[in-house]
């Protein structure tokens, strides 16, 4: 009879390596991820995060927070500014002097923040008339591309011109994001993907390949490693909250940019979508905001294929390894209980930030 239990729990070793770990009151985990703490946030506001020079840089509706991230599994806390009511704010961008926040849908206003001094940012300027879901710092800072099309003249900050269009969108154009992947080189997260070279005329930038967005969802970020030398461009599309996934869930793709320069195009190969399951299996049977990919971020050992990680709302954060095909594999979770994340970022090699609209920052680890 003991040999029998022996025999059964055994057999069970396998399937008890995969179960969820009980990380915390917040959230469940795979055994290869660890919860470190949560910093906690204003609920219902903290959308996207950017990390630049030891400092983190985290936005909501309301107020931008900044932490000192010298210790990067115990964030500090530097200071919190006031912005008043400002939607959608999301994927901010900073060279460290300046940092840029959008607000789209109330106002169409590009905001401008002096943050030299973490402690105590000043409003520069704002711009009207930006129509865009998010900006791109290019060439440090001193030009800045929307995602919907609009240029900026920052060379004054604190004077922004207006100065053209990447784009004229036509009807059912979606924008949502721009991405600069080396100085003045720019990838569009758009209905038609643009990889634009602002280099001699960042004004006018010349359009140096581009790729059509999948049919049915809209192209919301995007993401070219090795400063865009990598074999793979990778997208996330983005689909409206559903109460379980399935094939529609908004996806993170990869596509094949090694040809390039001999096509001016990319073409794209493999997709990965969350599925739903059972708490016990770390993938919730229901959700509320559901399970599309939202904000990701590659490995920084990322090359021609390696980790990355990302939000998917109601199903937290994924860590998955994309293959030398460009497939993906998930390796790791973290589901939050009670939470939703919409970006994930590493602050290493091993650390991550999720950023959740209810907890705040989750700080996991990855082991490897």
């Amino acid at each position: 009879m003991i040999r029998g239990v022996l025999l059964v729990v055994v057999m069970m070793l396998p399937a008890l390596s995969h179960a969820p770990v009980p990380a915390s009151a917040t959230g469940l985990s795979s055994p290869n991820v660890e919860y470190v703490t949560t910093i906690p946030l204003e609920n219902g506001t903290w959308t996207t995060a950017r990390i630049h020079d030891g400092y983190l840089y985290v936005s909501g509706n309301k107020s931008f927070t900044i932490f000192d991230i010298s210790d990067p599994a115990s964030p500090q806390f530097v200071s919190t500014t006031v912005t008043g009511f400002q939607f959608i704010n999301e994927d901010i961008d900073t060279n460290g002097e300046i940092l840029l926040i959008t607000d789209e849908r109330i106002n169409g206003t590009l905001h401008i923040w002096d943050v030299e001094n973490k402690q105590l940012p000043t409003k520069l300027a704002q711009l009207e008339g930006m129509v865009d879901h998010s900006f791109a710092c290019v060439l440090d800072c001193q030009w800045a591309y929307g995602a919907g099309g609009d240029i900026v003249d920052l060379r004054d900050p604190a004077s922004p011109v207006a100065a053209g269009r990447w784009a004229s969108p036509p009807p059912g154009f979606w924008g949502f994001d721009t991405t600069e992947v080396s100085p003045g080189k720019v990838v569009t997260a758009s209905g038609t993907i643009h990889f634009l070279d602002g280099r001699k005329n960042p004004a006018k930038p010349k359009v140096l390949a581009t790729a059509p967005g999948p049919v049915n969802e809209f192209v919301h970020s995007i993401q070219w490693p090795s400063k865009g030398r990598d074999r793979f461009l990778i997208v996330q599309t983005e689909t409206s909250p559903k109460p379980q996934c399935d094939e529609r869930s908004g996806a993170l793709i990869t596509y094949d940019a090694s040809n390039w320069r001999r096509t001016h195009s990319f073409q794209p190969l493999h997709e990965f979508r969350p599925t739903a399951g059972m708490y016990t299996d770390g993938r919730p049977a229901v959700s509320a905001l559901g399970c599309s990919a939202t904000w990701f971020k590659p490995h920084p050992d990322f090359h021609n294929g390696g980790l990355l990680v990302g939000g998917f709302f109601d199903h937290g954060t994924r860590f998955l390894e994309v293959s030398k095909d460009g497939e993906f594999k998930e390796i790791g979770y973290f589901m939050p209980v009670g939470g939703s994340t919409t970006a994930a970022l590493w602050a290493t090699d091993e650390i991550v930030y999720a950023i959740d609209i209810v907890h705040g920052i989750d700080v996991l680890r990855l082991i490897r």
